[in-house]
């Protein structure tokens, strides 16, 4: 349903990364190994210090990941310039989904974002026949790469009885 306009701006997109040697490396469940979740891990602090945000999910919580039974719903998109590896993304499968969440680089590259987080996980729930892909709230720039707004319902709880109150009074 995209206008013929965005369709060649998602090709032009795309066809800038393979110009400049990027290559894409899909790996899901036990192909995943302690090296991939250090990289992974590395491109998530990188992309926290420069968003100035708060890394809340420390190291250990994606070393957990490989040794529980999630690993085999996870999937990891990497990319690498040549053979260096510049950044990735990493994403749940679902019964039905394809749920985005995290992604990061090592290198600023255009348009590496939303390769990484939208059109190969497209890609990848389409050639898995999975129904849809969840790229999480927020962001106009995904309406012009083929995502329609929904609602979301979301639900918050402060474990801290000076902020409690005065937040719930707030949202009241």
């Amino acid at each position: 349903h995209l206008k013929t306009k965005k369709r060649k701006n998602i090709v032009k997109e795309r066809d800038h990364l393979k110009k400049n040697d990027i290559n894409l490396v899909i790996k899901r469940g036990d192909d995943i190994c302690i090296k991939d979740i250090n990289l992974f891990f590395e491109c998530y602090i990188n992309t926290i210090d420069k968003k100035w945000s708060i890394a809340y999910l420390k190291h250990s919580f994606f070393d957990q990941l490989l040794k529980s039974t999630i690993k085999k719903k996870i999937v990891l998109i990497q990319a690498f310039q040549k053979n260096t590896f510049v950044g990735c993304s990493l994403h749940f499968i679902g019964k039905e989904n394809l749920y985005g969440r995290y992604w990061g680089c090592l290198k600023e590259i255009p348009f590496l974002h939303f390769e990484l987080c939208y059109y190969s996980a497209i890609e990848f729930a389409i050639k898995n026949n999975l129904k849809k892909v969840e790229a999480g709230a927020q962001g106009e720039h995904k309406i012009s790469r083929g995502y329609l707004p929904n609602l979301t319902y979301s639900n918050h709880w402060f474990n801290n009885e000076v902020l409690s109150k005065p937040i719930k009074e707030f949202l009241t």
